[in-house]
């Protein structure tokens, strides 16, 4: 039987490289995260705000969400 874990987005954004380049930020702080319509964007125009794709961990890890947050915030503070 497969169990689903309820998952809580900590972020979105419009490309696929962003999506990725954050991905990549949860990965290397050991944080398990998922990407979430990265390939239902990719058949809107590039550019496209018509789905964002989401960056999601899990709802029951609170300790790694809060983490997740904080690494984000200075990702955009440092953009």
């Amino acid at each position: 039987m497969v169990e689903y874990r309820e998952l809580v987005e900590v972020y979105n954004t419009y490309t696929s490289m962003e999506a990725g380049f954050v991905k990549s930020l949860m990965d290397s702080n050991g944080i398990e995260s998922y990407i979430h319509n990265l390939h239902l964007s990719s058949i809107y125009a590039i550019g496209s705000s018509a789905v964002p794709i989401k960056i999601m961990v899990p709802a029951d890890d609170k300790e790694n969400m809060e983490k997740a947050r904080e690494i984000i915030e200075e990702y955009l503070k440092d953009r």
